[in-house]
């Protein structure tokens, strides 16, 4: 299901060039989110639930026990992937980041999709989240049907659905605020003090650690899955 997801999280809409002002994500969010899936046979997966949390220059997730951190400064952009069952965290620089080919736009990673490829959806009408207007954006990409309510103010999508020969995916917001409810699962002082921090660039040197072989293994076939052997990457 982690790989699911992550799968999913990563097929971003990829059509057109939308102008800039759907694209303010400055504002903070709290979003929680349910996602399902079927496969082609119409099987359905075990849906799961998926928490962002958004700031000006901070974007948290989290998913399964797993939580992915980034954050911009004027080095760049930075990821701290945590791992609460293992109390370990695996840092990224800017520069390990761009070594490995994942330089995701930022306005991406604060609103799920990226905010730049919606004009290529065709407008079909608008509707209601959370006190929000949302429009709805539908069309056909590839051989996929896909539907997108995008709440404009805060450039996030209260729904998103992909239905294809491969099944379906569908991202919903089942909650909204300004701010991280309490309980919500962010990732802790305590944590950050507590876990083992490891700089990703040293992953290569590290592989008779029981905790890097299950990375390797987490993350085969992902974006991360040439990141552990030196800087021969996609």
């Amino acid at each position: 299901m982690q790989r699911m997801l992550s799968l999913a999280l990563a097929a971003l809409v990829t059509v057109g060039h939308a102008a800039s002002a759907l694209a303010d994500t400055s504002r903070p969010v709290a979003a929680q989110f349910s996602f399902t899936a079927s496969d082609a046979a119409g099987k359905e997966r075990t849906p799961a639930e998926f928490h962002l949390w958004r700031t000006a220059d901070r974007v948290e997730t989290d998913h399964d026990g797993r939580a992915e951190v980034w954050q911009r400064d004027t080095e760049g952009t930075r990821l701290t992937r945590v791992f609460h069952a293992d109390s370990r965290m695996v840092e990224y620089s800017p520069g390990e980041l761009k070594a490995m080919r994942i330089e995701p736009r930022w306005e991406a990673l604060a609103s799920m999709l990226d905010p730049a490829d919606l004009s290529g959806l065709p407008a079909a009408g608008s509707t209601e989240v959370f006190g929000q207007v949302a429009s709805i954006r539908e069309g056909v990409i590839g051989e996929e049907q896909v539907t997108v309510w995008w709440i404009d103010a805060l450039s996030i999508p209260a729904r998103y659905e992909r239905t294809g020969p491969n099944g379906r995916v569908r991202f919903t917001l089942e909650s909204l605020a300004d701010s991280a409810p309490s309980g919500w699962p962010l990732v802790s002082d305590a944590a950050w003090r507590e876990y083992v921090r490891i700089d990703a660039a040293d992953l290569g040197e590290m592989e008779d650690d029981a905790f890097v072989r299950k990375l390797q293994r987490m993350d085969a076939g992902s974006r991360f899955g040439h990141g552990h052997h030196g800087h021969e990457h996609r």
